[in-house]
């Protein structure tokens, strides 16, 4: 389990609650292939050291462009490699 950024808040009648902390995962298949799920998230500069630490051989980024990334965004996520 990595960081991610992103705001949890839960509708809880007319109070919002905190939902807890964004993440994203790691996975490493069998084999070795590792998969990067970057959670709901927007760009941050930490992917830059999970990607050199996990050097994953797919990432899964949230594009929708409100409180996640845009596609410029995605495309600047540096990711090691």
């Amino acid at each position: 389990m990595v960081h991610a950024i992103h705001s949890c808040g839960i509708q809880g009648g007319k109070k919002i609650v905190y939902g807890g902390e964004a993440c994203g995962y790691i996975v490493r298949l069998p084999g070795g292939f590792t998969v990067y799920h970057a959670g709901d998230t927007a760009v941050f500069g930490d992917m830059k050291i999970i990607g050199e630490l996990y050097l994953s051989d797919v990432a899964l980024l949230p594009i929708g462009d409100y409180y996640t990334m845009d596609p410029r965004q995605a495309a600047m996520a540096n990711l090691g490699g």
